[in-house]
């Protein structure tokens, strides 16, 4: 992680709502990075300042002139613009209203909105102890907020539920699929003491953000208020957009506001392209209701009592021998050759190809498939390869070919392509987003994650002396609930994952769901190692309806220098020509 990257992670890094190997970048830069570090304290201490701010003395509110100027000019629309910093999805909140959760950043870091004298929030709180929104359609189901102490509740649709305990720094996320809760740290604090929640009215928590950063000037996102009916009633619309990586803006989130009960009502998120396929559903809705009293627990929101809770640890609090594994093959895959083509495919005639080219944080994928040439009566010819093959020959086929799709990251923009192709009755799409370092592009192809695939999350255990242990490597287990996780890495070969096993229980009985190997290790003109086949097994399930297979692929890299990519590899800019664009 570089500065620029590191200070558009600072607000969300401060706030605890990045991913466990994000946030370990974060801070790995810290540590050697005397600006940075200066101004993530200044990034806290601004952060500091809005729960001081909410033991000051009463000011004159914001919201009453605010509101009364509105509604005096229902006929206008003034667009302001409002900073946003990258935010990370935390599991709590939709996706849109992710970003919106930046907009209520930047309002504690200017001082916060209307403001109101301790007692009168504290009259509020009383009257309004929760803040609970449920949602008609997207990936979540319900949130409930707490506004005494800040801890929040989140029921999602794929059957997880999560629970942030803001005092004492918790989140507990029950894996539905797994069957185990999980509990880890979501955010970093100085001295790793958690700033005291301060009270809040539902007004303040909701309302308050858009509020305040309504006339606050920014390039890359903005609130447009506005005066509407709902239901009848008279309120206040606040729309919030978001300038997308084609330039283009985009309405994410609408809130509407009662200015009399000063009570949030009603909201609209834009659900993100891959859940509007999955609901077919473009916006989720979400009504706000103000219960006197929430859950206690997760179990009050349908998890069993009787799942296992595992707790999270960063591979820095991990036992010394685990550690010492996990980070030599962390160094390992970070010395590995980032300028590189790899090509992966399998030696059969109906199969998928990927070619790869990647220049540091430059990354393109091409996807291909051969067909078999007796397929389509015969038209299928000119789609097929013919096996067995070489990295070479298939290069010189591709040539001639269509790519089935094509993903690139730039270090700034990520475009996805989905072409239009004789057996495929579609339309060619490009999906266009800013890029998020984790990037979007399809798994499993890249030699780095094929080679070193361990799970961060643990801590593991290192078993001893398995029979399912390779010679000469060590053996790490990641648990948790129904699923466990088996990693052998061989330390004479770059600490690779030569072996791979997954574990689920059924009746009561661990049994093995799938494995994959490497072989055949070469080394590359750096002398580091690199595995040219690949083996995976599938045991199937005949109770999910999954059968056994067994697959080869073959990996091939090459090493290039700057110049030698072919023309226009990383030109994002020609992967929009003749395609519908989509942006979020």
């Amino acid at each position: 992680m570089n500065c620029q990257e590191c200070q558009e992670q600072l607000t969300a890094y401060v706030e605890g709502l990045l991913d466990e190997p994000t946030r370990r970048d974060a801070e790995a830069h810290l540590q050697s990075c005397p600006g940075c570090r200066a101004e993530c304290e200044k990034t806290r201490g601004l952060r500091a300042r809005l729960t001081a701010d909410a033991e000051t003395t009463a000011q004159t509110s914001l919201a009453g002139p605010v509101m009364d100027a509105i509604l005096r000019k229902q006929t206008s629309k003034l667009r302001r613009i409002a900073m946003l910093k990258k935010y990370t999805r935390a599991g709590l909140v939709p996706a849109a209203a992710t970003i919106a959760a930046a907009v209520i950043l930047c309002y504690a870091m200017l001082g916060g909105g209307a403001s109101l004298s301790l007692a009168e929030v504290q009259a509020a709180v009383a009257e309004q102890s929760w803040v609970h929104v449920t949602y008609d359609t997207g990936p979540f189901v319900e949130q409930w907020v707490c506004l005494a102490d800040g801890n929040t509740y989140c029921k999602r649709r794929d059957g997880d539920v999560v629970f942030a305990d803001w005092a004492r720094n918790l989140r507990y996320w029950y894996d539905q699929r797994a069957r185990y809760i999980s509990v880890d740290q979501p955010a970093t604090c100085p001295g790793g003491q958690v700033p005291p929640w301060q009270p809040q009215t539902a007004w303040q928590h909701v309302v308050g953000p858009y509020e305040q950063l309504a006339g606050e000037p920014a390039p890359t996102a903005g609130v447009e208020t506005e005066h509407d009916e709902l239901d009848g009633k008279k309120t206040i619309r606040f729309d919030l957009y978001y300038k997308d990586a084609t330039g283009k803006d985009i309405l994410l989130t609408q809130l509407w506001a009662d200015p009399k009960t000063r009570l949030p009502v009603r909201r609209r998120d834009r659900l993100q392209l891959a859940h509007r396929k999955q609901f077919k559903q473009e916006w989720a809705t979400g009504l706000y209701d103000f219960p006197p009293k929430g859950p206690s627990s997760l179990y009050d929101l349908g998890v069993p009592r009787d799942v296992p809770v595992r707790k999270q640890l960063a591979p820095e609090h991990w036992a010394g021998e685990v550690r010492k594994v996990v980070e030599a093959a962390e160094q390992a895959r970070q010395q590995f050759p980032r300028r590189y083509r790899a090509v992966v495919w399998r030696d059969q005639q109906r199969s998928e190809i990927d070619i790869l080219y990647r220049d540091g944080v430059r990354i393109r994928q091409e996807r291909y498939f051969s067909l078999d040439p007796a397929g389509e009566g015969g038209k299928a010819a000119q789609y097929s390869l013919a096996v067995p093959t070489t990295p070479e020959k298939i290069l010189e086929w591709a040539r001639g070919q269509v790519p089935v799709s094509i993903g690139l990251a730039d270090g700034e923009t990520e475009y996805s392509r989905r072409n239009s192709l004789p057996w495929h009755n579609r339309t060619t799409t490009v999906r266009v987003l800013k890029y998020r370092k984790r990037d979007l592009l399809a798994k499993g192809s890249r030699p780095e994650e094929i080679q070193w695939p361990l799970d961060r999350m643990g801590p593991p255990e290192i078993l001893e002396h398995t029979p399912e242990t390779p010679a000469g490597c060590i053996a790490l287990r990641f648990e948790g609930g129904n699923s466990r996780s088996d990693y052998y890495v061989d330390p004479s070969h770059d600490y690779i994952c030569v072996k791979q096993l997954q574990w689920r229980t059924r009746d009561g009985k661990w049994e093995k769901e799938r494995e994959s190997w490497l072989f055949d290790l070469r080394r590359l003109p750096g002398r580091q190692w690199y595995a040219t086949r690949r083996l995976f097994i599938g045991y199937g399930d005949s109770t999910r309806n999954i059968s056994s297979s067994k697959l080869f692929w073959n990996i091939d890299v090459e090493v290039l220098e700057d110049g030698q990519f072919p023309a226009g590899t990383f030109d994002g800019e020609k992967l929009l020509e003749g395609a519908k664009v989509e942006s979020y």
